[in-house]
């Protein structure tokens, strides 16, 4: 914006030297031509006080009488015209000067909102410089958590013994849950409909408690997702990582030798887990067995995006086929299969990638 003011301003500054220059030009030829039918004017009035039967007397012969008279006709005619072009430059120089002083005006508030402008973009730059500070301050802390995070995970692998085991173990329950999921994401279409089905079902309850219950409800996604625990503590965040027994992974092309897929969260052991969104039960129970004695729950959402909650306790209340609605008690925390203790492992598998689950969560 401030870039287009001064475009602006650079345009109407040579537009007014453009005019200034006109209007000294123009000034300059009124100035001859008032100077030409003064000259005129004195020369008639001298020729005025000789009267027509004076210059038919003194001149020489009557073509010279004649010619004296002509001039003295003519030189009327030109003053005539002479005064007519003087009031058209006069009206003209008069347009020009007005032009002038409303561009000189209107330049001066375009300074004036550029100074304004330059100020503000000042100010924003000075406010941008601080929030990348604060950013870079989080981010370090971030990755200060993380390490924390995975050093303890480390430490609690190694403490549980037979660590190459446990790793060998959990690749293989990481292939089989990938080609769980990879098989659910194949049969979706058939569930688009029931699953669309769910979702308005889920909407008219959810309006019809709204109207009921003057509490305010969890806040939700712009896609649909809320948390599928209340307040819960994060344990391991989601991506590459330096905790041992995470499989490796290749994300958009990239291949890291250890890649969490999920985002653990703790509430505590036997906190009820909800359904971060509307969708269709696909697989309860342990989904992975044998490679992975876990309990969890796969949700189809619709449009190739599933949720996945793992290590729940071993009480299984929903069903494959099962509607379910957001915010709806699908299991309870706890610590089945490779797990180091009560959490849930909270995991967005969107057409086939594990992707960030904070990108569809508020």
């Amino acid at each position: 914006q401030l870039d287009d003011l001064r475009a602006r301003i650079a345009t109407l500054d040579a537009q007014l030297d453009q005019v200034a220059a006109q209007i000294v030009e123009q000034t300059s030829e009124l100035q001859a031509r008032e100077s030409l039918l003064q000259e005129h004017l004195r020369a008639a009035y001298e020729r005025s006080q000789t009267s027509l039967l004076e210059i038919l007397i003194s001149a020489d012969s009557l073509d010279d009488a004649s010619t004296e008279v002509t001039w003295m006709l003519q030189m009327s005619g030109q003053d005539a015209q002479l005064a007519e072009e003087i009031r058209t430059l006069r009206a003209e120089l008069q347009t020009r000067q007005e032009t002038l002083r409303q561009g000189r005006a209107d330049l001066a508030d375009a300074r004036d909102t550029a100074r304004e402008q330059q100020a503000l973009l000042k100010q924003r730059q000075a406010q941008l410089d601080e929030m990348q500070q604060q950013l870079a301050g989080l981010k370090a802390a971030a990755d200060e958590k993380r390490r924390e995070q995975e050093d303890a995970l480390n430490a609690a692998l190694e403490a549980k013994g037979n660590v190459e085991e446990a790793i060998a173990a959990n690749e293989k329950a990481a292939k089989q849950t990938d080609a769980l999921v990879a098989k659910l994401q194949a049969e979706a279409a058939a569930r688009q409909k029931a699953i669309e089905e769910a979702k308005r079902r889920a909407a008219e309850a959810a309006a019809a408690e709204a109207r009921r219950n003057a509490q305010r409800p969890p806040p939700v996604s712009q896609i649909g997702f809320r948390w599928p625990e209340a307040a819960p503590r994060i344990t391991q965040e989601w991506g590459p990582t330096s905790f041992a027994l995470e499989p490796p992974y290749t994300y958009r092309g990239t291949y890291y030798a250890h890649f969490h897929t999920g985002i653990d969260m703790v509430s505590g052991c036997n906190a009820p887990i909800v359904a971060a969104g509307t969708g269709v039960v696909v697989s309860s129970g342990q989904p992975s067995w044998p490679f992975d004695s876990a309990y969890g729950v796969i949700i189809d959402h619709g449009n190739g995006v599933m949720t996945l909650y793992w290590h729940m306790q071993p009480r299984v209340i929903v069903s494959p086929g099962q509607a379910v609605s957001i915010g709806q008690v699908i299991g309870y925390e706890g610590t089945t299969g490779n797990s180091t203790g009560c959490h849930l492992h909270f995991a967005v598998n969107d057409n086939g990638v594990w992707e960030n689950p904070r990108s569809y969560l508020p």
